[in-house]
């Protein structure tokens, strides 16, 4: 036990450093939306490694300040048909939300959702190997560990370009890898997302501080187990 809660507490860490340089070096070209959300996040993650749990109302506030703040991103190509072994989640999405940053993806262990607006989603990780040589593990969610049960898909470059290798478990023609691909050219400024669609990095559980993908999970603050005992 005491070993997880070690492993839960340097992610967090990781988390809030990789957050509070983005504010620090890149405040002046982040919309009001991505500053809110991610100060919002900030302030979510403190209050789970100091033990505390912030107050629902308060967070509640933060991110709906922060989604009204959002303006509609324009379409500029159409997003991949996201078809194949998909989940459905219960949050449909009004515009774009681009919450995801490239030196989140590039942070060493990112986990991050794409989502449309009929409520199809993919949770995507990138990882730092520890022999780092200039490129990422990519790789898809497969079961139902949001931390654990990942498919290898690519390399991924500091650019934000895939590359498949021989163990790639799943070929370019693979909607897996076509909306990966297709995410990290909208994260990494070279394609806008139509509205609906949304790349949502992962967050921590208000009350028990595990890592939270599913886009309604994100929006509540709450898993759904624990958002029932909240709710009890």
């Amino acid at each position: 036990m005491w070993k997880e809660r070690r492993e839960m507490t340097e992610r967090t860490e990781r988390k809030i450093k990789t957050i509070e340089t983005t504010l620090a070096n890149d405040a002046d070209v982040l919309s009001v939306a991505q500053v809110a959300s991610l100060n919002a996040t900030l302030a979510m993650l403190r209050a789970t490694l100091s033990g505390a749990t912030p107050m629902p109302s308060a967070m509640d506030r933060a991110r709906m300040d922060a989604a009204k703040a959002n303006a509609a991103v324009v379409r500029e190509s159409e997003a991949p048909v996201m078809e194949a072994e998909v989940v459905k989640s219960e949050v449909v999405t009004t515009t774009a939300k681009l919450t995801v940053l490239p030196e989140f993806v590039m942070a060493g262990k990112a986990i991050f959702t794409v989502s449309n607006p009929e409520g199809k989603r993919y949770t995507f990780k990138v990882e730092k190997p520890d022999r780092y040589r200039g490129e990422y593990f990519a790789s898809v969610m497969t079961g139902s560990d949001n931390e654990a049960s990942y498919s290898y898909v690519a390399m991924m470059s500091e650019a934000g370009n895939l590359r498949t290798t021989r163990g790639s478990k799943m070929p370019e023609t693979d909607v897996r890898f076509k909306v990966l691909k297709w995410a990290l050219d909208v994260v990494f400024g070279r394609r806008k997302a139509p509205d609906g669609y949304a790349i949502e990095g992962s967050g921590a559980c208000w009350r028990c501080g595990r890592t939270l993908t599913v886009p309604e999970s994100l929006h509540r603050g709450y898993g759904p187990e624990c958002a029932s005992r909240v709710a009890a």
